[in-house]
């Protein structure tokens, strides 16, 4: 993967999982299109051949399938598949100089994302209920441990219980300013 050098590190790099409904994904593009500024954009594409129509205007990439050894051990296929694309797309960001990246589900409605705090790890999720794994801004550092974490335990456990352990195993209090809402809070 080969990202341009004269990109600010400073500026954080937006990395959505797509593998949603059509018409969801378009939404969530064209809210994320008129909040991210000059962010760029990665789209890690989790069904196989599935282009959602704007490969040709953010990078896109495909994540491989779900090693079948790893499958067999999972509780739920369908969880190890998030957690499993998830790790794909943060190694690709951890490949570029970033310092910081916001991940997004495929099925929100972005509202901005200027001025959000330059925390640790900061929760984007409109309202009170659990950020789950809606919206995060993460420090590059903060990446790097939920891929260690995530490639031990991701065949056990759901995604936003990894990285739940992991800030209460390091002792990291998310911060939580409401950038992003799921399609169905807006409904």
């Amino acid at each position: 993967m080969v990202f341009h050098r004269d990109q600010s590190q400073s500026v954080p790099m937006i990395v959505m999982v797509f593998h949603r409904d059509q018409n969801t994904l378009n939404e969530a593009l064209v809210s994320l299109d008129g909040a991210r500024g000059s962010m760029p954009v990665l789209l890690v594409g989790g069904t196989p051949n599935y282009d959602p129509g704007w490969c040709g205007h953010h990078r896109c990439i495909q994540s491989p399938p779900v090693p079948t050894a790893l499958l067999e051990r999972a509780i739920s296929s369908d969880l190890l598949k998030e957690s499993w694309e998830t790790l794909f797309a943060m190694k690709a960001f951890l490949k570029t100089n970033r310092k910081s990246m916001i991940l997004l589900q495929d099925d929100v409605i972005v509202i901005d994302l200027y001025n959000i705090p330059e925390n640790d790890l900061t929760c984007l999720r409109v309202g009170k209920e659990k950020c789950d794994m809606v919206g995060y801004k993460m420090k590059r550092w903060v990446v790097e441990q939920f891929v260690k974490r995530l490639k031990l335990e991701m065949h056990y456990k759901p995604i936003n219980m990894i990285l739940g352990d992991l800030t209460l195993d390091m002792n990291i209090m998310p911060n939580r300013i409401g950038k992003v809402q799921k399609v169905r809070q807006i409904i």
